[in-house]
């Protein structure tokens, strides 16, 4: 997910009981979101013509475009509850790219090419450009999916206060002391 919530939201918390308990997860006794200890991320953003990518400590304005006096995004409390449960240091690997699809762009290879729609297959065929159209077509099915499942292979060593080994089926972490 692409996106942020005002800090001023948070405050509704308090209105009921049920709520409350996420709302004391959040914030600390000075009334400002928590720092979580021994979390960290890699964010890929941007897509290919412009790639961003974020490393560091996970905290409610990571990533460069949050305000911390106003904006958190969904990984905040993503990583105060995954911290919770398991009491390590934990490294998040987000991909996340706004106005994208899921049918075209994040197709899985497995998945045979998108059909170009019927209108624009026949507006290029009057041009002389379907071929080229439909080349262009293939490439992009699947972009941003090959994007994503770069993201893991290209991090043999996070940046930051954690290192990562990829073994496979799972990222072995070890904290290192921040300088």
């Amino acid at each position: 997910m692409q996106g942020k919530a005002r800090v001023r939201t948070i405050e509704r918390l308090k209105m009921t009981e049920d709520s409350k308990v996420f709302y004391k997860a959040m914030v600390g006794k000075d009334g400002r979101l928590i720092l979580v200890k021994d979390t960290y991320a890699s964010y890929l953003t941007g897509g290919c013509s412009g790639a961003e990518e974020f490393n560091g400590s996970l905290n409610p304005f990571y990533g460069g475009e949050f305000d911390a006096e106003h904006n958190f995004g969904p990984e905040f409390t993503f990583e105060i509850y995954i911290q919770k449960h398991l009491n390590e240091p934990v490294l998040m690997i987000k991909t996340a790219w706004g106005g994208k699809n899921l049918l075209h762009q994040f197709r899985s290879p497995s998945g045979r090419v998108y059909a170009l729609d019927e209108k624009k297959a026949a507006k290029f065929k009057a041009e002389g450009k379907l071929e080229e159209a439909l080349a262009e077509h293939k490439k992009n099915t699947g972009e941003y999916y090959r994007l994503m499942k770069a993201a893991p292979a290209a991090m043999e060593e996070f940046k930051g206060s954690v290192s990562a080994v990829y073994t496979g089926q799972y990222w072995d972490m070890k904290a290192t002391e921040l300088q």
